[in-house]
């Protein structure tokens, strides 16, 4: 019998709550502003390129990182959820320069799916969307701190041990990959990533793919031509 896989995409891309900042000093500095402000017409222009991207790539999966909930779009996707990223128990929603702020997802095809929170630090929400195959899909955002990011890591073991797994995310990993070096070990697992921060001039490995060992990863690529956000937006190709 002739076993036929299939092909299975994932798009992640943080976003930066759509205020079209490529990452460079000068737009920081001149646009600081947006953080408080930003006009409905750069958010609906980055929307607009997101749409247009996704059409481009035809993922079956899109997680999105640093998405406010009045962000997100279906895009002609038929299933989809957002929720903040700070926890159940955090009081950061309350404030506004912090509420709304979400990570989410837009799949083809209901799948189902579990909301996790890590009890470390300020950003906790991690997806666990339930693929095929037994394979889960995690969608992490992960600390700034370094010291706050080994303890997210040992807590995230408890949630992929001994599942077949891709975990992809902004692992925000500033010192560098061999941050992973000890969860990869402990769990077996693979790690694919290319520099995507900033988007300008991309230098840092911050937004990857973390996966089973036995999984079939055909594919990733950076797409350095989108600076709509600070970060570039990344596709994984698997078969299932």
């Amino acid at each position: 019998m002739v076993v036929i896989m299939k092909s299975f995409k994932i798009l992640l891309f943080n976003i930066s709550y759509c205020l079209g900042f490529d990452g460079s000093i000068w737009q920081y500095v001149l646009h600081f502003y947006r953080y408080f402000f930003c006009s409905k017409k750069i958010q609906r222009r980055v929307l607009n390129e997101l749409a247009l991207l996704m059409k481009k790539t035809n993922p079956d999966l899109c997680c999105l990182i640093e998405i406010e909930s009045h962000q997100l779009e279906k895009h002609g996707y038929s299933f989809y959820d957002a929720a903040t990223k700070y926890g159940k128990k955090s009081i950061l929603p309350l404030i506004p320069f912090f509420k709304g702020k979400c990570n989410g997802f837009l799949s083809k095809k209901n799948i189902p799916f579990q909301k996790h929170y890590l009890t470390r630090g300020g950003k906790k929400l991690v997806y666990e969307l339930f693929l095929p195959g037994n394979l889960s899909v995690f969608l992490v955002h992960l600390s700034l701190s370094s010291k706050m990011r080994k303890k997210q890591f040992e807590e995230l073991g408890h949630f992929v041990h001994n599942k077949k797994v891709i975990i992809c995310g902004d692992f925000n990993i500033w010192k560098g990959i061999r941050e992973l070096d000890d969860f990869l070990r402990m769990h077996d697992l693979k790690m694919m990533g290319y520099p995507t921060f900033p988007a300008h001039r991309p230098k840092k490995i911050l937004d990857v793919f973390v996966y089973s060992r036995n999984l079939d990863v055909k594919k990733i690529t950076v797409f350095k031509e989108v600076k709509i956000s600070d970060h570039l937006p990344v596709l994984l190709k698997i078969s299932l």
